[in-house]
């Protein structure tokens, strides 16, 4: 802090004081009211300068008596916490005008300021928050808060009186500081920057809703700041909440809404990014992906960030359980945070522990206590307590939680762990280590995500130190990627048993771990049993291997959606309605979000079910009494949240059955599953399939006697494989073609009427390179079954809401009828509510 000629003249004053009144010096205090009145005075120098002199007697004027256990508990003072946050809190507003002159400028200024400084608490927050989390940012310590941001916290302070404590209090301070627009920027964003107070209303009236996920209570305000400063709109963020809910409630559970992005449709976009809801219409490659998963998971409340891979975007995020996971990409060994700094990942995940074991707040405190002092031995050796510090509390993500006994013991025949032992774990390989032969040994690791190796001058672990360490995940035989992984020669006598140790750390994907060793007239290799005995006592050959798993810091998974009843539903006249859930039977139900339930409890009462995205088949069938043959028109009450999507509508009970089928080919012949039967028992989801390489190929109808015969309905279920058919029926002992095509996907026909027994479906050529036609249905018959494709609106209902489509006919006949609903393959997934079936007339028809 620069001080100002009004600062000069105030500080020759209280020197002259001091000369003249020793003893007044001397009893200076940091107090209330001689803060007030400095703000008061709009001149906070005096009690800059005079916390700044107090601050400074705390510390040893010896270096030799700074010691890490002096300066602990000095950080156990609460008045000392309390005058250094306040010293740090007046020194980092440095703006035009200094904190002083910005409370002096306005009444609402002055109260507002002084509400700040009138708990420690509060300053520390924001300082603590504020400050940089890569390590070289928080050595240069150039940051500071302007009074702009100050002036975006007033107006929520002002507004909201809520703001002023507790989670409230919190949001408010990260919206401050980390304005909406700052965080990572991606694909889809406003182009308006969003107002800070309406950032903080948008989540304030989304959380006193209930809409974000439960852990949003427990979030600090660091951790909120990662969900503020989204780039979205507030309108989008509230349609990322409102589609999934819809579409897919299920993806709620466990706070895995990130999972979403696996929706998305991994190809060029097919349209403009004009804002958030737009990435999952149009599709897109690795960077829109990241772009949307970050952005649903801020829209219900969990931080995330964007992580750059080699050629590659990736996710990250807060889980549940408070630990920072790595998705859509590999794991946190190979990151680099897409943010100013571009933190690699293990970087970020250390700070990140430092944040939440508390070690942060120790080093910045000492760091803030640096800058009273300018003796640099004094300020060296605080620095030294600082880094002693952070050193003993280190997880290096690779410290493990040896508080609690492991979750697995066990010994190793060497020093390399098996691997793709699983996920989110922490462990340790100790024992001794004996050496062949008297000499220097230089030790290397190896491991995914990260490790650090020690070893000891004697067996004792107390004398333990750090030789080697891996931050960045490194190939099982790779022990030349970094050049911390190799040890300096260290000198080992023959006969002697030294204590060793690796900690290893692994978040996702692959892992392992692998410690080598040389020396005399030893290549490296890695370290044998022969050389190796357990820790505390075990006989040689072996060495322990113990694992903790991460475990939830709160039971905050959330519960599966409770089921709300559902309005009545008012059934038009002569009319069918048909509830999603009443199928009789079904197959390739239940989506990815909702993990294979068929039924789910819609967000907003009702039930629901989901045509599970990318299924090669899908399918419910509903027994349905139909009042009067006729015309009916169906529509479907939906959501989708890409576009293109759509359902095959089919039912059954007016077109022949036929009585037998019979075919050229079947795939691999497999006719109990996929012979020419299938495409004849009026089951949507049975199909009669020809061998990969096949083009040419048949399947005959027997329809048991000769039948009037004048239309046709042929099922290829959007997969559109066939470039060219035939259609011909048995005239005596010769077949006879009624017509031909190029295209059949879901087909109908009406063609002059033929008395036939047998109708046999040719192909001749496919669109695909592999080949292999399959047929769904294959029906004739003198007066059609219904069928068609409900579509979902691909102008602006698509959205994730709930929509009515647009009908389609579907002929019915009296009686008991199966209608059947089917997705085409490989779509995105469709979330089906309810069906309704009326008379397209009065009279039914």
């Amino acid at each position: 802090m620069q001080p100002t000629k009004p600062m000069l003249s105030t500080l020759l004053t209280i020197c002259i004081c001091a000369l003249l009144n020793p003893a007044v010096s001397q009893a200076w205090e940091p107090t209330t009211e001689g803060r007030n009145a400095g703000l008061k005075a709009g001149d906070l120098s005096a009690h800059y300068e005079g916390l700044t002199t107090w601050l400074s007697k705390h510390v040893p004027e010896d270096s030799a008596q700074i010691t890490k256990p002096k300066m602990l508990a000095l950080l156990r003072d609460e008045a000392f916490l309390a005058a250094l946050a306040e010293r740090q809190f007046i020194s980092k507003v440095w703006d035009q005008p200094d904190l002083g002159g910005y409370a002096k400028a306005d009444p609402k200024n002055a109260e507002f300021v002084a509400f700040i400084m009138s708990d420690p608490k509060i300053m520390d927050d924001v300082m603590l928050t504020r400050t940089p989390t890569a390590m070289f940012a928080r050595y240069d310590n150039s940051w500071s808060i302007n009074t702009a941001l100050l002036d975006n916290w007033k107006r929520i302070y002002y507004k909201y009186p809520e703001s002023r404590k507790g989670l409230y209090l919190r949001l408010a301070i990260a919206s401050a500081l980390r304005p909406p627009g700052t965080g990572t920027q991606g694909a889809g964003g406003t182009k308006k920057p969003v107002d800070p107070l309406d950032r903080f209303a948008h989540y304030y009236d989304a959380h006193r809703s209930r809409d974000l996920m439960p852990s949003f209570d427990t979030l600090t305000t660091w951790e909120l700041t990662h969900v503020v400063s989204s780039h979205a709109s507030n309108e989008d963020l509230e349609w990322g909440r409102n589609a999934l809910n819809t579409w897919g409630p299920g993806f709620r559970a466990g706070e895995k809404v990130g999972t979403l992005t696996s929706q998305m449709r991994y190809q060029g976009s097919q349209i403009p990014y004009n804002d958030m809801s737009c990435l999952l219409a149009g599709g897109g490659k690795c960077g829109p992906r990241s772009s949307f998963g970050v952005f649903i998971n801020q829209a219900f409340g969990i931080p995330s960030i964007g992580v750059g891979q080699p050629a590659h975007a990736a996710v990250s995020h807060r889980d549940v359980n408070g630990n920072w996971q790595v998705t859509y990409g590999r794991g946190w060994g190979v990151s680099k945070l897409a943010d100013r700094y571009r933190m690699s990942g293990g970087d970020f995940l250390e700070r990140v522990a430092e944040r939440k074991k508390g070690t942060f707040a120790k080093v910045e405190h000492l760091r803030w206590l640096t800058s009273t002092m300018k003796d640099q031995e004094k300020i060296r050796a605080v620095m030294a307590a600082a880094d002693s510090i952070a050193k003993d509390a280190k997880i290096l993500i690779g410290s493990v939680p040896t508080d609690r006994s492991p979750d697995v013991s066990g010994v190793i025949a060497a020093f390399q762990t098996p691997v793709n032992t699983g996920d989110l774990y922490g462990a340790r390989v100790r024992g001794f280590i004996y050496a062949p032969t008297s000499g220097d040994y230089t030790f290397t690791v190896t491991a995914d995500d990260q490790a650090d190796l020690f070893i000891s001058t004697d067996e004792n672990p107390d004398n333990k130190t750090l030789i080697a360490h891996l931050r960045e995940w490194a190939e099982p035989t790779n022990f030349a990627k970094y050049p911390t992984q190799t040890s300096q020669p260290i000198r080992l006598e023959a006969g002697k048993k030294y204590y060793i140790e690796a900690i290893h750390r692994e978040h996702t994907g692959g892992d392992h771990l692998i410690v080598a060793w040389s020396g005399p007239a030893l290549t490296q290799r890695v370290i044998p049993g022969s050389n190796l005995s357990p820790y505390p006592n075990g006989r040689r050959g072996r060495i322990s291997h113990d694992i903790w798993r991460d475990r939830p810091s709160a039971p905050l998974a959330s519960a599966r959606l409770t089921e709300k009843a559902e309005a009545p539903f008012k059934v038009a006249r002569g009319g069918i309605h048909i509830e999603a859930e009443d199928f009789f039977t079904q197959g390739g139900i239940g989506g990815y979000g909702v993990q294979g339930v068929p039924v789910e409890n819609c967000y907003d009462g009702g039930k629901q079910i989901q045509f599970g995205a990318l299924m090669q088949a899908a399918w419910v069938g509903y027994k349905i009494q139909v009042p009067k043959s006729g015309v009916y028109e169906l529509k479907a009450n939906l959501s989708v949240i890409n576009w293109g999507q759509r359902l095959y509508a089919r039912s059954f009970g007016t077109m022949y059955r036929a009585q037998d089928a019979t075919a050229s080919d079947v795939y691999h012949n497999q006719h109990e599953g996929l012979g020419p039967k299938m495409a004849i028992d009026q089951d949507l989801g049975t199909r009669w399939a020809m061998n990969l390489g096949k083009e040419k190929g048949w399947i005959s109808l027997d329809l048991g006697q000769p039948r009037k015969v004048s239309k046709v309905i042929i099922d290829e279920r959007g997969l559109n494989q066939i470039a060219r058919f035939q259609v011909d029926y048995k005239k005596g002992d010769t077949w006879t073609k009624l017509f031909g095509g190029d295209s059949i996907e879901a087909f109908q026909k009406a063609f002059p009427p033929v008395m036939a027994q047998h109708i046999r479906l040719s192909t001749f050529d496919t669109r695909s390179s592999t080949g292999g036609p399959t047929i769904w249905d294959f029906s004739v018959g003198d007066e059609f079954d219904g069928s068609g494709w409900i579509n979902a609106d691909a102008e602006g209902n698509w959205t994730g809401s709930w929509m009515t489509t647009k009908p389609i006919d579907m002929h019915l006949t009296a009686g008991e009828q199966t209608l059947w609903i089917g997705a085409a393959p490989n779509q995105r997934g469709v979330a089906l509510r309810w069906l309704e079936l009326v008379p397209k007339n009065k009279s039914g028809i």
